[in-house]
């Protein structure tokens, strides 16, 4: 956007960025003086040019005839592995994220794109393996999860009863959690995969749009991974839709949200079954299937990699779902080894033990009242 700057700091280097490439100016030993002022506008009277931009830099000269200040100029794409070769944190140019999305591209995405790209020229493949390699690592806790999610489908009519004889909800939150401290069950076993596969779906959805890799990399249908796979365009701008939607239809972004209805599909078989006064649960429901729909708006737009890969990760989802509901899940084993945990000794982890706790207190300050 246009803006006028003034930095208040000394600068080690000044970059002017597009999309895929640079210019950036280095100052090697010194830094540049405070005060740099910096200016960006969009000319009005020439449509050759999209934007200028000038900066206004001041160098600690010493007047002195032996006074040097040595620099360097980078102009050339914005490629993280030679922009990291320049040594001076170059690298913050490129969108990778916040926190943890930014360690994610930096130590796991660029390494696996660079080492792959060494033995394969297509990216499509690249991204199909990245897919698979994301899968295997997450896979331990995909199972579990499953197996978890399985077991409160078992547990789900001895839940209801308990519904049925203790109406105070902090009373039936107690002996709710109760029953999954003696069973074995945790509640929240089915969130796992979720909240390892969201971070990293989110840190491609940052890098993906700025990758130089995937500039004019055609696979299948779509002529550049790097931008969306028009198979349907128009030229009207309709009001809403353009803005959301674009003029377009991906056939990728298509293909993305219809698989993750089929796994939303598969996975509500082994999530127990929501009753019909439970409002929260059928909400939730509804959601999991709205949001395909949500995702479609967003990421139609997007690079067409960035819903391949999603595209990818729904169609392993399934692929591994269903292996583990037809080979590794038994209703009537899982309930057989419930009841004899039941037997046992209550195991509790510490987060089974506080919510206790807290429920505990909630129900004392009740009676207190």
């Amino acid at each position: 956007r246009d803006k006028d700057k003034q930095i208040e700091t000394p600068l080690q280097w000044v970059s002017y960025k597009q999309k895929f490439f640079n210019t950036s100016l280095i100052a090697n030993k010194e830094l540049f003086k405070t005060g740099a002022k910096i200016k960006v506008s969009t000319p009005t009277d020439n449509n050759n040019i999209v934007k200028t931009f000038n900066t206004q830099l001041q160098i600690p000269f010493n007047n002195t005839n032996a006074f040097s200040f040595p620099m360097r100029m980078y102009m050339g794409p914005n490629i993280y592995s030679e922009l990291k070769k320049m040594d001076v944190n170059l690298t913050e140019i490129i969108p990778l994220g916040w926190s943890i999305l930014s360690l994610i591209n930096k130590f796991f995405i660029i390494p696996i794109f660079h080492f792959l790209g060494k033995f394969i020229s297509n990216y499509g493949i690249i991204i199909f393996i990245l897919a698979v390699v994301i899968k295997l690592v997450t896979f331990p806790f995909t199972f579990k999860s499953t197996i978890s999610m399985a077991k409160m489908k078992v547990l789900k009519p001895e839940i209801d009863e308990l519904k049925k004889k203790y109406p105070n909800q902090a009373e039936f939150g107690q002996k709710q959690m109760e029953l999954y401290s003696q069973t074995g069950v945790s509640p929240f076993g089915g969130c796992l995969p979720m909240l390892l596969q969201m971070p990293i779906l989110i840190a491609m959805y940052r890098l993906f749009p700025a990758s130089i890799e995937l500039r004019q990399q055609p696979f299948l249908w779509a002529t550049d991974l790097s931008s969306f796979d028009s198979i349907v365009s128009w030229k009207a701008n309709i009001p809403i839709i353009h803005s959301m939607f674009g003029n377009h239809i991906s056939l990728f972004t298509i293909l993305m949200a219809v698989s993750s209805i089929a796994v939303t599909k598969l996975t509500s078989q082994t999530q127990p079954s929501a009753g019909a006064d439970d409002m929260m649960a059928q909400q939730m429901k509804i959601m999991q299937y709205v949001m395909p729909v949500m995702l479609m708006f967003m990421f139609n737009k997007q690079p067409a990699a960035l819903s391949y890969y999603y595209f990818l990760f729904n169609i392993l989802t399934l692929a591994q779902n269903w292996i583990i509901q037809k080979f590794f899940i038994d209703e009537q084993q899982i309930h057989l080894q419930i009841q004899e945990n039941k037997k046992k000794p209550p195991k509790q982890n510490s987060f089974q033990q506080k919510m206790q706790e807290i429920m505990k207190q909630q129900q004392e300050m009740k009676k207190g009242k």
